[in-house]
């Protein structure tokens, strides 16, 4: 059902978005997603509709909660006047996310590259297992560290690959 080039149904703007009607209906129980208005039981958008679902969909791909994304853009297109330090602090979070996974990404290339019979058995691998219990014993989150400092240090330089991992 068409109304007319301005308007789409709850049914053609999830087949424009790609989301099920569900998801939208959930997004306007959470006032993050309006109807223009109803004809019958029939729910009605604008054409802003469609931007507007995109925007949430892409900013709970960048980690926002939908409560957060309620504060950056608000209901009804009324956003919390403090968005920047909101995006700021998610900003921050996802970089620490990052140097988490770069330190383990280069962990695990150290140890495919690593000599030893198994990953138990690797000095380097072990150092940072040790390193990564003690972090956790003090109750803390695990530790984020800087690129320039996520590479394991090397075995001693008797070692096979004395000078670092593969």
């Amino acid at each position: 059902m068409r109304f007319n080039a301005r308007v789409l149904t709850i049914s053609e703007l999830a087949h424009r978005s790609g989301l099920a009607t569900s998801t939208l209906r959930f997004y306007e129980r959470k006032e993050l997603l309006l109807p223009t208005a109803r004809t019958g039981r029939v729910r009605v958008y604008d054409d802003t509709a469609a931007d507007r679902v995109a925007t949430v969909n892409l900013l709970q791909h960048a980690g926002f909660t939908l409560a957060e994304i309620a504060q950056l853009i608000g209901p009804a297109s009324a956003p919390d006047p403090a968005w920047r330090a909101a995006i700021r602090a998610k900003l921050t979070e996802l970089e620490q996310a990052q140097a988490a996974i770069d330190q383990a990404r280069t962990l695990l290339q150290h140890a495919l590259a690593c000599p030893h019979a198994s990953i138990a058995a690797c000095p380097v691998f072990l150092r940072e297992v040790h390193a990564h219990a003690q972090r956790m014993g003090r109750g803390g989150p695990p530790r984020q560290t800087p690129r320039s400092a996520a590479a394991p240090r090397p075995h001693s330089p008797s070692h096979p690959h004395a000078n670092g991992p593969g």
